[in-house]
């Protein structure tokens, strides 16, 4: 092969190992969170409105933080 092919070549390597590093590292930052809700049937009304406005109220909250929110993995599990 020629030269310019194989320097060709380790450059697509380089940038393909390069790339890949970026990736791992941003899923290494990962902030995995879980906010678990549970309640018994007879919650109604006003209970159920004060974890909807906590719940809101924590993710307006963690939006502001640009580093953290683009890391976030949020999930929310809830019971009865």
């Amino acid at each position: 092969m020629k030269k310019s092919i194989l320097q060709g070549l380790e450059r697509v390597n380089e940038l393909n190992y390069q790339a890949h590093e970026k990736q791992r590292l941003s899923l290494d930052r990962t902030l995995p969170v879980a906010i678990v809700v549970a309640v018994n049937k007879k919650a109604q009304g006003p209970s159920i409105k004060a974890i909807n406005d906590s719940i809101e109220n924590f993710i307006v909250n963690i939006k502001e933080y640009k580093k953290i929110k683009h890391n976030l993995e949020l999930a929310l599990y809830q019971f009865y």
